[in-house]
């Protein structure tokens, strides 16, 4: 990168086997000289090479200079498909004027008082909001890997009582809700009845 007015930095994924590969994932730390970008999803754009569409790539200042510009910013982009045998090459440059942003596959999260699902296309997860557990419904290509059967976190004292985190208070939040990932965040405590032990938290990261 330069410290100039303009800056590019080039990026490809690519996809050597004989066989298609989907949801192909183009994370990394862009480092950021001083004073340059306050915002990067304002003011960066990942283009892709091929038709100057712009990815809509998602953003997360990781860490700031002291005058409050952006050091280093994590970029997340995925392919939805990468055909057999290919490369794609991109280009991170600043944003000068807004070009046309191209239709993709992203993360879509639907959420309601009892249940939270994040389906990325190709897995769809549902998460329960009145307790605990791994995930009420896990699908994968039409096959739901759950099938009904239960999820829990246990804890056992020394007096050997189990402490599951079903039974104490459990909070789903959104830490994360972009187009190329999403992170749930559970946390809650044990319990055993009315006896409650050690907090736990859990993050899932869908990308």
């Amino acid at each position: 990168m330069t410290t100039g007015n303009t800056f590019k930095i080039p990026f490809s994924l690519a996809n050597p086997w004989k066989f298609p590969l989907y949801g192909l994932p183009l994370r990394c730390s862009v480092p950021l000289p001083e004073g340059v970008v306050q915002d990067p999803a304002g003011e960066l754009v990942l283009i892709d090479d091929r038709d100057g569409t712009d990815c809509a790539a998602q953003w997360r200042v990781l860490s700031t200079w002291n005058d409050g510009s952006a050091r280093f910013a994590l970029m997340d982009f995925a392919e939805a498909e990468m055909p057999p045998r290919t490369t794609r090459t991109y280009s991170l440059v600043e944003r000068r004027e807004a070009p046309d942003t191209c239709e993709r596959t992203t993360i879509t999260v639907s959420d309601d008082p009892d249940s939270l699902t994040v389906d990325t296309g190709r897995l769809a997860w549902t998460f329960n909001r009145q307790r605990f557990s791994f995930g009420e419904s896990i699908r994968f290509d039409g096959r739901d890997w759950i099938a009904g059967r239960a999820s829990d976190l246990c804890i056992t004292d020394e007096q050997d009582r189990t402490f599951r985190a079903s039974q104490g208070d459990c909070r789903l939040t959104l830490e994360e809700n972009g187009p190329y990932r999403v992170i749930v965040r559970a946390e809650g405590v044990h319990g055993c009845g009315d006896e409650r032990f050690m907090n736990y938290t859990v993050r899932f990261h869908f990308t």
